[in-house]
């Protein structure tokens, strides 16, 4: 039971959701207002005389009801639901008004502590007439309950068709759900398995795997007649005739519709799109534009799909965790199936701190500080790991063992050549160096001298060959990593030639494109290939076209990443059962080829774009344009 306090701030929560909308995607927040039941305090006259000289005189205390519910209600908040129970009781001996309504919330703790022959006791004695809608339906659920673990299926169903097909958003799963036990308890198998068929399209991602083993043991004791003819009763389309199909066809019976029509119209290639999903992004915090990038990219990638598209909710929540976990919680109130966001990275460790049991399933649009994905869940980010083993899958595959890493001190460099390092390890090969390059000054020449010991750099013998530069090395190097801007390697390029270092390839992070764009000055960089999202430089199926978005700022210049990156959250949000439930399975996306690690984290496949004649093209060879495989690797 909430506190006026709290259904003030629940207020708030609103406000600011109202104020953010774009085209044709409303916040919309219920206005939900708590109240307090008032219960008059009744007086206890004394009963007792003063008998004894040296006693004085008792009297019994009197107790304000609304203080006796409401600790009962604190109790049921902490789980200790047979306190609970009994204080509920006690409170409605002292209010004949409220006396229904309080053996019903006694009725649901003795359900919640998993009593529930007292819970039925309680329940025998209520009488629903005053009830709202809410309680009313509450009531009757819990009696359908009541009923099955008495094993009396008649009254279960009986009262089921009492309460009505129709009721409120927060109980219709618990109905179908307990229909569908009322009617396997009845014998009506297929029915049952028909209903969980249903409920299966509303549940969360970590309970539908339980809910199709259910309908799966429900058809193996359905007869091969009620099981044909069931099925010949649904549209390919209907979610139980995968399940009803596989069941016949392991029978040796024929099927009414093909397989293959029904699988292709709802998951043949993994899409399998939520009902209602709610974004959960920054709008209108120190990082709004990064923000309405991911959300147009996002919007965009909707109004391209052609098959079933979901219900979508945007929030704004600030760049903090409270605000986050608030719109978390709205999301959940207005009924989402699933979300994805938040954007920050300190947000998506507090709701996956809060989320752990994996009850919503989420794609997170970054990686969290510590607590992993919940079950059922994914996070997916622009991660420097994701290109620096992309880098070392390159080098490795051009048989390439010994790589110079060249890069500054910031933190994306550094996490980049840290990936790169533990993958060329794992495929055989080390970093022979590591230069940093300082940030307070363009000589790199001493950090690049300090390493070339370390590459067993020995001078190349001219011998008159005008040819051969007189100051060229021999190195025990294969390639140069290079993690930093587009200034820095203008700077760096030139350096090389001085200290003798001239014919290694040099391969770079997306960073080397922050300053780039004069192609005059970017001759300098010919021959650097660099990792990068293919829909910035063609077109990639599934997703608009450039010519589509020309009058989108968000989709052009600098924020083409961040929009590519939202473009690939939807295409997401609709395969993620089928990502999180096979490592091996794979998506191309407009960020790259797109994968799940099996331990909650999308894995990242780059492209490949190479500076020619001072301009960012794509750097095609003989493997397509994603060039190089993140081979799953279980290490």
């Amino acid at each position: 039971m909430d506190s006026p306090g709290e259904a003030a701030g629940e207020d708030r929560d609103d406000d600011r959701a109202r104020r953010n909308d774009w085209v044709s995607f409303h916040l919309r927040l219920p206005n939900v207002h708590a109240t307090m039941p008032r219960i008059l305090t009744r007086l206890v006259p004394l009963l007792l005389a003063c008998v004894l000289p040296l006693a004085g005189c008792d009297s019994v205390p009197t107790r304000a009801m609304p203080d006796a519910a409401q600790v009962a209600e604190r109790d049921f908040a902490a789980g200790e639901y047979a306190r609970a129970a009994e204080g509920f009781l006690e409170a409605a001996a002292w209010s004949r008004s409220q006396r229904d309504a309080l053996h019903l919330r006694a009725a649901e703790a003795w359900r919640e502590e998993g009593d529930l022959e007292r819970a039925g006791k309680v329940l025998d004695g209520i009488s629903a007439r005053r009830f709202d809608a809410d309680a009313r339906e509450r009531f009757l659920l819990l009696q359908v309950e009541v009923a099955l673990a008495r094993s009396d299926a008649p009254r279960a169903l009986g009262l089921l068709e009492e309460l009505g097909p129709q009721v409120g958003e927060r109980h219709a799963l618990r109905r179908l759900e307990l229909s569908a036990r009322a009617e396997e308890a009845d014998g009506n198998r297929f029915q049952a398995a028909l209903l969980r068929a249903e409920l299966g399209e509303r549940l969360p991602v970590a309970e539908r795997r339980v809910n199709a083993r259910q309908i799966q043991n429900l058809l193996t004791r359905v007869d091969d007649a009620a099981l044909a003819f069931g099925a010949a009763s649904l549209q390919a389309r209907h979610p139980l005739y995968p399940h009803a199909a596989r069941a016949l066809t392991k029978r040796g019976l024929p099927l009414p519709h093909p397989l293959a029509d029904a699988l292709a119209q709802s998951d043949g290639d993994g899409y399998r799109p939520y009902a209602r999903i709610a974004v959960l992004l920054p709008l209108g915090s120190g990082i709004d534009a990064a923000a309405q990038a991911v959300r147009d990219g996002f919007i965009a990638g909707y109004l391209e799909e052609t098959r079933s598209r979901p219900e979508v909710r945007i929030y704004a929540t600030g760049n903090d965790a409270e605000s986050a976990l608030a719109a978390l919680q709205a999301a959940r109130r207005d009924g989402a199936q699933a979300i994805v966001g938040p954007l920050g990275k300190e947000e998506v460790a507090s709701v996956f701190e809060t989320e752990r049991e994996g009850t919503l399933p989420m794609l997170a649009l970054n990686r969290g500080s510590s607590a992993p994905p919940p079950p059922g869940s994914l996070s997916f980010a622009l991660a420097p790991e994701d290109e620096g083993v992309a880098a070392a899958n390159r080098i490795a595959r051009r048989a390439g063992l010994r790589v110079l890493v060249i890069r500054g001190d910031d933190e994306y460099g550094q996490r980049a050549a840290a990936a790169l390092g533990q993958r060329m390890e794992q495929r055989g090969g080390q970093v022979a160096a590591t230069v940093r390059i300082p940030e307070d000054s363009p000589n790199y020449g001493p950090a690049i001298a300090a390493a070339l010991p370390q590459l067993g750099a020995r001078a190349v013998a001219a011998d008159g060959d005008t040819r051969i530069e007189e100051n060229r090395l021999a190195l025990d190097a294969d390639a140069i990593f290079f993690a930093g801007r587009a200034d820095q390697a203008r700077l760096l390029v030139p350096q090389l030639r001085v200290a003798g270092i001239y014919d290694l390839p040099i391969y770079a992070t997306s960073q080397i494109t922050a300053g780039a764009g004069n192609a005059r000055l970017d001759r300098e960089l010919d021959g650097i290939e660099f990792t990068e999202s293919p829909w910035l430089f063609g077109e990639v199926a599934g997703t608009p076209t450039h010519e589509s978005l020309a009058g989108l700022d968000t989709a052009h210049g600098g924020a083409m990443r961040l929009f590519a990156f939202g473009l690939d959250a939807f295409r997401l949000i609709g395969y993620l059962d089928h990502l999180a439930g096979d490592p091996r399975a794979s998506l191309d996306g407009a960020t790259g080829r797109l994968r799940s690690d099996g331990l909650g984290q999308i894995i990242r496949t780059p492209a490949w774009a190479r500076f020619r004649g001072g301009r960012i093209l794509p750097a095609v060879d003989a493997r397509g344009l994603i060039g190089d495989e993140l081979e799953f690797d279980p290490r």
